[in-house]
């Protein structure tokens, strides 16, 4: 994406905040580079790993939406791989 991505400055959310869900310990991180106007979602369980979808956001409060209602509206297995 970046000639050199660990130098790119990054905007994160007010928003990103740790979540519990059926016990499973979350990290909801909401974040953009700082010359893009739309944010990112980023779901980080506690294995490590991240869910990223491809859908941009246009505010912070769009994506904690999309990413609580994701909790709230799929199995806790599709987020545990």
């Amino acid at each position: 994406m970046f000639a050199d991505d660990d130098d790119y400055p990054i905007i994160e959310s007010p928003l990103c905040q740790n979540l519990l869900v059926e016990g499973h310990p979350f990290e909801i991180s909401i974040y953009r580079g700082v010359d893009e106007p739309e944010w990112i979602l980023e779901n980080t369980n506690a294995k490590g790993t991240s869910i990223i979808p491809d859908e941009r956001f246009k505010t912070g409060e769009d994506a904690v939406g999309v990413a609580l209602a994701d909790f709230k509206n799929e199995p806790i297995a599709n987020f545990l791989v």
